[in-house]
C-alpha cells in the first residue's frame, strides 16, 4: 500500500552528528534491506532513538495485498461512469459490486484466508471491494511464515513503531491470490501529515457573502437532510463545536463520530485539523449531517475510505491529509487507490486538499530529514479518483463582497497552494478544457483541480481546544468545497435528480465551457505556487479557480439533469 495513516507529529529542527550507534547501525541496514534511499536510512540511523529485534511474541498488523484480475480495466471503467456517452454512465458499483467485478471469486479469497488461519494468522478484517486480507499475527509466525522480521524502535515523541528486515517472501500456495504484503513499517517518516498553518480569519457570513453562499441560504439550501464525511486521524472536543455554534450564531445537528477499531478518544497534536474540517463545512451547510470517520495511527486509507463507502451513509467527503507522492509511493492496482476508485464507482465525490509547500510537497517530509526540494505533488491528491484543492489568497471589499484572489504563496515560509504533475497516475479522460494542456504536460494527471481560501491571512474562524483562532492551509479550502458540495447535493434532492455522482468530470466540463465569461469560477491569473505560475484557464496553482457558488451549484445541478441515465 501507499503508507500507513497516522496523525503528523511536530517536525524536527535539528539533525544529529557524530558517530552512529550500534542499535543505529542495525536499524540503519534494517532501512537499506527493505529500499529506503540511502539519505532517509542515514537520516533515520542518525536520530537518537533505541532499535531492537522485536521479540517473537510480539503482535504485529500489517496486510496480505489481494490479486485483482480486473485491475487493468479499473480506470476505464471509473471513468465511464462519468461519461455521458457511456451505456455506463451513472451505472454506480457498491462495494461488493466492484469487488464481484474486478476482484478475485469469493471462494479463492476464502481459500487463502484458509491458508492463513491454518498457520495461525487471524483475519482482522476483509473489505468488501476484495483488495486485500488485514491480517494480525506474531513477529515469529511473520518470519517463518514470510521469511521477514521486525525491527521495533520508539521515536522522540515516546510513540513506538517497527520497520520489516527484509523483503517478505511469498509462500506458493497463496502466490495465486496474494500479490504483496504491506503495512509492515509504521515509522514516524510514513505517516501523513495536515494540511494547515495558524493566521487572521473568514467567519461563516463572510464566506457565505465572498463567495455567493448567502444566496444559497436565501433559497433555503443549508444542508437539510444531506451528509458529509471528514477523514480524520486525530478526534475533536464536541465543546468546541458548540461554541464555535455560538461564537458565529449557527446551528445543526451533532457531530457524529465514526471510529475505526483503536481510534483515539482524546483530541491529540491533530485536533486543529479535525475542528477545521468540521466548522468549515459547518459554516457553509450548517444542517448538514457530518460524520467524522477518525482512524486510528496504524490505519491505511484503504481502512477509512472502505469504511465510508461499506457504510453508505454520505455522498461527500473531505480529506485534509496527505504526503507527498514520491514518498507515499502509490501505485494505481494498491488497496489505497483501488478503495478511492471504489468510492468513486459508487457515486461518491472525495475533496483532498492539495498540500501546502507548493509545488515542492516533500519539503516537510519525513522527520529528521533535510528539507527536500524535489518538484513534486501530494497523494492522495493526485489519484484520478478524487478532486484535488488548491489554495488562494482571498480580498474581499469593505462590506464582505468579494474583491478578488491571487494563487496562495509564501517564498519566506516555503508555503504554498499544493499542484504539479503526478509521476504515477495518467491524465484521466475527463482532465481538458483550456490551459490543461501545456509546456509542463506529461500525460500524467495534474493538479490542483480547482481552489479556494487557504492562505493563513485570508484562514477560516476556527474554534479548537477551547480557544477562538484563525487557521490556513489547502485543509481550509477542501472543506469548504465539501460543504458547498453539499448544498449542490441538497439541490439536486429537491429537484428529483437523486446523487450527483463524480464531480470532477462535471466541474471540468462546467469551467472549460465557462472559462471564456467567467460566470461560474473566479480565475485567478495572479500569483504561483512557489514554481508554477496561475495562469488564464485552468494552472498548476489554483486548477480552475474559486467557485460562484450562486451560480455554479444550479449549473451542476441542470448539467446532471441533461445527462440523465
Amino acid at each position: 500500500m501507499a503508507g500507513r495513516l497516522t496523525r503528523a507529529g511536530r517536525r524536527y529542527q535539528g539533525r544529529s552528528r557524530g558517530r552512529l550507534s550500534a542499535a543505529a547501525v542495525v536499524l540503519l541496514l534494517a532501512a537499506l534491506s527493505v529500499g529506503w534511499s540511502g539519505s532517509q536510512a542515514t537520516a533515520a540511523a542518525a536520530a537518537p532513538q533505541a532499535a531492537r529485534l522485536a521479540p517473537p511474541g510480539e503482535l504485529v498488523d500489517f496486510d496480505a495485498d489481494l490479486v485483482m484480475p480486473g485491475a487493468s480495466q479499473i480506470q476505464a471503467a471509473a471513468a465511464a461512469i462519468s461519461d455521458p456517452a457511456s451505456p455506463a454512465y451513472r451505472q454506480y458499483l457498491s462495494a461488493a459490486a466492484f469487488g464481484a467485478r474486478f476482484g478475485l471469486p469469493a471462494a479463492q479469497i476464502s481459500e487463502a484466508a484458509a491458508w492463513l488461519t491454518g498457520h495461525g494468522f487471524q483475519v482482522v478484517s476483509q473489505p468488501a471491494n476484495r483488495s486485500y486480507l488485514g491480517l494480525r499475527a506474531t513477529a515469529g509466525q511473520l518470519q517463518a511464515t514470510f521469511g521477514v522480521g521486525l525491527v521495533d524502535r520508539t521515536d522522540a515523541a515516546g510513540v513506538a513503531y517497527h520497520l520489516p528486515l527484509g523483503t517478505p517472501a511469498m509462500p506458493l500456495e497463496l502466490r495465486p491470490f496474494v500479490r504483496a504484503i504491506s503495512g509492515l513499517g509504521t515509522s514516524p517518516a510514513s505517516r501523513p501529515q495536515p494540511r494547515f498553518g495558524p493566521a487572521n480569519g473568514l467567519h461563516p457570513a463572510d464566506l457565505a457573502k465572498a463567495y455567493g453562499i448567502d444566496a444559497l441560504h436565501g433559497q433555503g439550501l443549508d444542508g437539510s437532510g444531506q451528509s458529509v464525511a471528514v477523514v480524520s486521524f486525530d478526534t475533536f472536543d464536541p465543546r468546541d463545536i458548540t461554541d464555535f455554534d455560538n461564537a458565529t450564531g449557527i446551528s445543526g445537528p451533532a457531530v457524529q463520530s465514526v471510529r475505526l477499531a483503536g481510534a483515539s478518544k482524546t483530541p491529540g497534536d491533530g485536533q486543529d485539523e479535525v475542528s477545521l474540517d468540521l466548522e468549515t463545512i459547518r459554516a457553509i451547510a450548517p444542517k448538514a449531517q457530518i460524520y467524522d470517520y477518525e482512524a486510528p495511527q496504524s490505519a491505511n486509507w484503504s481502512d477509512v475510505i472502505n469504511r465510508i463507502v461499506e457504510d453508505g451513509k454520505v455522498q461527500i467527503v473531505s480529506i485534509s491529509w496527505g504526503r507527498c507522492e514520491p514518498f507515499a509511493d502509490p501505485s494505481a492496482g494498491d488497496p489505497d487507490d483501488v478503495a478511492l476508485a471504489s468510492a468513486e464507482m459508487a457515486g461518491l465525490s472525495i475533496f483532498v486538499s492539495s498540500g501546502d509547500n507548493g509545488a515542492y510537497d516533500c519539503l516537510d517530509e519525513p522527520d529528521g530529514l533535510a528539507r527536500d526540494f524535489t518538484v513534486a505533488a501530494d497523494y492522495p491528491a493526485v489519484s484520478p479518483h478524487v478532486i484535488a484543492v488548491g489554495g488562494t489568497y482571498l480580498s474581499i471589499h469593505q462590506d464582505g463582497s468579494y474583491l478578488g484572489e491571487v494563487a496562495w504563496q509564501d517564498p519566506l515560509g516555503q508555503a504554498g497552494s499544493g499542484g504539479g504533475l503526478s509521476k504515477v497516475f495518467p491524465e484521466p479522460s475527463w482532465q481538458v478544457g483550456p490551459g490543461v494542456a501545456n509546456a509542463q504536460s506529461s500525460g500524467e494527471r495534474q493538479v490542483p483541480d480547482v481552489a479556494g481560501p487557504a492562505d493563513p491571512a485570508s484562514g477560516m474562524f476556527v474554534v479548537s481546544d477551547g480557544e477562538g483562532e484563525v487557521v490556513g492551509g489547502t485543509s481550509a479550502a477542501t472543506p469548504f468545497w465539501a460543504g458547498s458540495m453539499v448544498l449542490a447535493q441538497e439541490l439536486a434532492t429537491k429537484d428529483g435528480i437523486g446523487k450527483l455522482g463524480f464531480l470532477d468530470p462535471v466541474l471540468y466540463s462546467l469551467a472549460a465551457a465557462h472559462q471564456a465569461d467567467g460566470s461560474l469560477f473566479h480565475d485567478v491569473t495572479i500569483g504561483s505556487n512557489l514554481l508554477y505560475p496561475a495562469a488564464a484557464g485552468w494552472d498548476y496553482a489554483t486548477g480552475w479557480g474559486s467557485p460562484k457558488l450562486d451560480a455554479l451549484v444550479p449549473a451542476i445541478v441542470a448539467y446532471v439533469r441533461d445527462h440523465p441515465h
